[in-house]
């Protein structure tokens, strides 16, 4: 299937690539927490989604950690927001509607490793058939070499478009 091209940046190359060819930018997915600054842009077709860069790792000392960092910030009254099933299924339903877009669409979050990464997984996953995740996989790796995409995003996802892991 044809599909609009995708970038997966962070915030500081993002805005940079909007102030320099914002005409080259269909769509932006722009992804932040609640304590991380918005991107100013003035592209109509967007998707703003506010959670934090949360995922529980699936070995025990570093879950230990990641609790123990979640108790400290409970504490000093910060609330760390986790992906939801919501989130993805707005990434999805945005992904759908914007299939035939001319022009590319950015992900961004802060660093553009885990957040944006797992938001264009989903778009090109969306975008692509049943059978097609490795490809899609591939051409994630070739955006962002270094992206380590949010597994809990990629799980909700994954369960919404049926793809079965």
């Amino acid at each position: 299937m044809r599909h609009p091209a995708i970038l997966v940046l962070g915030y500081s190359e993002a805005s940079m690539l909007l102030r320099a060819r914002a005409n080259d930018i269909g769509a932006v997915i722009s992804i932040r927490g609640p304590r991380e600054p918005s991107l100013q842009h003035s592209i109509p077709n967007c998707l703003d989604l506010m959670f934090d860069d949360v995922e529980l790792p699936s070995d025990p000392i570093s879950r230990a950690q990641m609790e123990l960092r979640w108790k400290h910030d409970a504490e000093n009254g910060i609330k760390n927001t986790p992906p939801a099933r919501e989130h993805a299924a707005a990434i999805i339903d945005f992904a759908q509607r914007h299939a035939e877009l001319c022009g590319a669409v950015l992900c961004q979050c802060s660093a553009g490793i885990s957040r944006s990464p797992a938001a264009a997984l989903l778009c090109l996953a969306t975008w692509t058939a049943p059978g097609g995740e490795a490809q899609c996989v591939q051409i994630l790796r070739q955006i962002r070499p270094a992206a380590t995409p949010n597994r809990m995003l990629l799980r909700f996802g994954d369960e919404l478009l049926g793809r079965c892991g």
